[in-house]
């Protein structure tokens, strides 16, 4: 069997594992810049939330009033008004659980139906 014929049979199965990979990081690249997009979206957004809520409780603190309390970041983000997509990253890098991504994604679903 001549050398020629032999890298001719090999080329597609190389091309084939090379596509496979490429599509398995492709993915994983395209979900990690979709988290970093909507995790700098929303760390912004609570950084004001955040300075706003303490700014207020040093102001009831002032008055004699009682504290609210301060959500941690991961239930703040829980109330915020995600798309399925942004549940999709943040489940993926482990900001939400399997039962938090699936509550989430029923509300978005039940709020397009009404």
């Amino acid at each position: 069997m001549n050398k020629k014929y032999q890298s001719v049979r090999v080329l597609p199965l190389i091309i084939l594992l090379t596509s496979f990979l490429y599509s398995g990081c492709m993915a994983t690249i395209a979900c990690s810049l979709g988290y970093q997009q909507a995790n700098s979206k929303y760390s912004k957004q609570y950084v004001d939330y955040k300075a706003e809520a303490l700014s207020f409780n040093i102001a009831n603190e002032k008055l004699g009033l009682p504290e609210e309390s301060v959500k941690e970041y991961k239930d703040w983000l829980m109330d915020q008004p995600l798309t399925i997509n942004e549940v999709k990253s943040f489940h993926f890098f482990g900001v939400f659980s399997n039962e938090e991504a699936k509550e989430l994604k029923n509300k978005i679903r039940m709020s397009k139906h009404n």
